[in-house]
């Protein structure tokens, strides 16, 4: 069996054994970890694509109407303030889901200009655009990626946020606080559940679930930046799963300019109307565009062979 012929057929059986601890309530990503325990980013995503849909169904419902405008009120009155910008700010929102933390958002009251709304599951991604709003003076770009593997140069973005995405990756929360460090010029600002202020029957939860429990430790000792606020927010969704915020800022920053970066070979990548291209010396892989939605895993790429 080649390499391909393997990792489809695992795929083929991670898919199957999802699908049946689905229907049965458990914990999709916990089931797949104990049967694939190197494959977390694919459990993730798989857990991922048979739950799109559920965050948008419930994005009306009172408390996430209350926890989106306490967040909404942070981002615009705290944070975007820092930056110093009129128009034209980067936004990377890394692990952004169906986009339903930006759900209401009034992005037309503020500076941003350019948002990249970055998920590993293509089908949550799908529904970005029935969640997000936006002026005709702003873009968005949905784009599928890895944590770990984002295709962008460092400091291309004035501000990278997450909202409870470094959380499911228990054991790489450290290398992925300093990627996300890495891709901002100015601003991190991280909404996630912070296990260390968090009450005994939360930290159990995380424990039994896998979540990250060294996020906001990782935050602190990022040597580049200086923290500017921490918090717990008042409302929540779920008692079980509070959500904190970090925010912090390089003690040098700059502007960010998206720069796009070969995941595989990080090489620049050129955009096209229907696919990214790697370009410089032993550029082979083409990354395509599916439905708009920009598939930059390093599993997206196809090689491409002479001119």
């Amino acid at each position: 069996m080649s390499d391909i012929d393997a990792y489809l057929h695992r795929r083929r059986q991670m898919a199957a054994l999802a699908v049946s601890a689905f229907a049965a309530g458990r914990n999709v990503v916990g089931t797949l970890i104990e049967r694939f325990p190197d494959a977390k980013q694919d459990a993730i995503e798989i857990a991922y694509e048979l739950q799109a849909g559920a965050y948008t169904a419930g994005r009306d419902a009172p408390a996430a109407r209350a926890y989106r405008r306490e967040q909404h009120d942070l981002l615009i009155r705290k944070v975007l303030p820092l930056t110093a910008m009129d128009a034209g700010l980067s936004l990377l929102d890394a692990g952004t889901g169906e986009g339903t933390g930006w759900y209401g958002f009034d992005f037309a009251a503020t500076p941003v200009g350019d948002l990249h709304a970055v998920d590993i599951s293509l089908r949550r991604l799908g529904y970005v655009r029935r969640n997000i709003v936006y002026p005709s003076s702003m873009t968005l770009t949905p784009v599928r990626a890895d944590l770990l593997a984002l295709p962008y140069h460092t400091r291309s973005f004035d501000l990278v946020v997450t909202m409870h995405a470094i959380e499911p990756n228990g054991g790489s929360e450290e290398r992925i606080v300093e990627t996300l460090a890495e891709r901002s010029s100015n601003l991190l600002c991280l909404f996630e559940p912070d296990f260390a202020s968090a009450e005994p029957a939360m930290q159990d939860r995380m424990k039994s679930l896998g979540y990250a429990e060294r996020t906001f430790a990782a935050a602190r000792a990022l040597d580049d930046f200086d923290i500017v606020f921490e918090a717990q927010l008042e409302n929540v969704t779920n008692p079980l799963n509070r959500t904190s915020v970090i925010c912090l800022q390089r003690k040098h920053p700059s502007t960010g300019a998206v720069c796009w970066k070969s995941p595989a070979a990080g090489l620049d990548l050129d955009r096209h109307a229907d696919h990214f291209a790697e370009t410089g010396d032993g550029a082979s892989a083409i990354y395509p565009v599916v439905g708009g939605i920009a598939c930059l895993r390093q599993g997206d790429a196809v090689l491409r062979l002479g001119d």
